[in-house]
Order: structure tokens, then C-alpha cells, then sequence
């Protein structure tokens, strides 16, 4: 069962993974012109688990602001982006649909990784990280 649910997984990410570019001019487009460096890097290329293990995702950000609000989202084949969890230096919220014992995240620095706990099928998807700049 592991090797299918493996194969399934990777044919998963494959099949969204054209996807990224497009959302990434998206959330560009989205984020407001400002002075200064806004940008948020996550490492390129697939991270292939096995059912039940937990994923880190990585994601860094430079920013000029003093409140930088890091927000992750998950894309389904098919499907639009999916809000999943936001962390400020202040505030942590999570989407009901992503509970906070399986997807977390924990603002430092100059990161914010995903973690997801107790992998499912369900999981595979192409995730992001979005700065969003308050003022």
C-alpha cells in the first residue's frame, strides 16, 4: 500500500506543480507596491513522504516591515489556492478546515515553515507562502 499511495503522491504533485507559476504571478499582483525589499523564498522542487510521517516546509522572507503577516496556502489539482494558516508576531489563525494539531507554523525571523503532522493522501497538493504587507 505504501508504494501506491508513494506513485499516487508524486503523479499528485507532478500534475499541480505546472501550477505554481501562475499562482505566483497571482499573489504578486495582489501584494501592494512598496519602497523598500519585500521577498519570500521556498525552496524549489517536490517533497515526497510517506503516509503518516510529518512534512516541513520551508519558506524565508525578508521584509521591511515591523508586522509582516506570512500566510500559507494549498493548491489542489484543479482547484484555486485554499487559505490554510496566517502568523503575525501577534496572532496566530488557522483556517477551520486545517486544524491546528496537523498544520501549524511558527513565525521566526525570517521564516515561517509549514508543518504538517500525520500525512494523508488528501495532503498532496502544491503549498505556498505569501507575505502580506500591513500598515
Amino acid at each position: 500500500m505504501d508504494m501506491q499511495w508513494n506513485s499516487d503522491l508524486k503523479t499528485k504533485f507532478r500534475e499541480v506543480s505546472g501550477k505554481t507559476e501562475k499562482l505566483g504571478q497571482f499573489l504578486r499582483e495582489l501584494t501592494p507596491k512598496c519602497k523598500g525589499e519585500e521577498k519570500v523564498t521556498q525552496p524549489p522542487g517536490d517533497v515526497i513522504l510517506t503516509q503518516g510521517q510529518t512534512a516541513t516546509l520551508k519558506c524565508t522572507f525578508t521584509t521591511i516591515s515591523s508586522t509582516p503577516h506570512l500566510f500559507w496556502y494549498k493548491q489542489e489539482v484543479n482547484s484555486y489556492p485554499k487559505f490554510i494558516l496566517r502568523r503575525s508576531r501577534s496572532s496566530a489563525d488557522n483556517s477551520p478546515e486545517f486544524v491546528k494539531d496537523r498544520f501549524d507554523a511558527e513565525l521566526k525571523d525570517s521564516s515561517v515553515p509549514l508543518m504538517i503532522q500525520d500525512l494523508h493522501v488528501c495532503d498532496s497538493a502544491v503549498y505556498y507562502c505569501y507575505n502580506n504587507i500591513m500598515q
